[in-house]
């Protein structure tokens, strides 16, 4: 194999993966659009529905993210983009708290914060402030 031709493969291999971690980074449950996957538009009015929306998405991004540093592993790695796309938003699915109890002794303040911020109705996810102000009130305890 030339050196171009394995440089088009690494690249294809690449974007290929860019486009699953994209799928994945913009996965969201919302109940008006069920199993759909939507990029985030930027040019959201303020105070609309979709405005809170984004708002929730951050939260229960965050959420998943701290269980991803916490864990030292990627949620749902074990299901294909469709599998994930079902289990998160048909069969209501998160991250096990489990897994993070292997590598970080979780107090139940955390546990309780991370199910807060992927709680399946966005309505009942923390806002970004409450969710600071928890985790403000953890830190300090530690």
């Amino acid at each position: 194999m030339t050196m171009g031709k394995a440089l088009q493969k690494r690249m294809e291999v690449s974007n290929d993966l860019q486009a699953d971690v994209s799928a994945r980074a913009f996965l969201h449950d919302n109940e008006a659009s069920r199993m759909s996957i939507q990029p985030v538009d930027k040019n959201i009015t303020p105070g609309t529905n979709a405005t809170m929306m984004a708002a929730k998405l951050d939260v229960y991004s965050f959420g998943l993210l701290s269980w991803s540093i916490l864990a030292g592993a990627y949620p749902y790695s074990e299901y294909n983009t469709l599998e994930l796309i079902l289990a998160v938003t048909q069969h209501k699915e998160r991250p096990s708290l489990e897994q993070i109890k292997r590598y970080f002794p979780a107090t139940p303040e955390v546990e309780c914060l991370l199910q807060q911020c992927w709680d399946p109705h966005p309505h009942n996810r923390p806002s970004s402030e409450e969710t600071l102000a928890k985790l403000d009130a953890i830190l300090a305890d530690v």
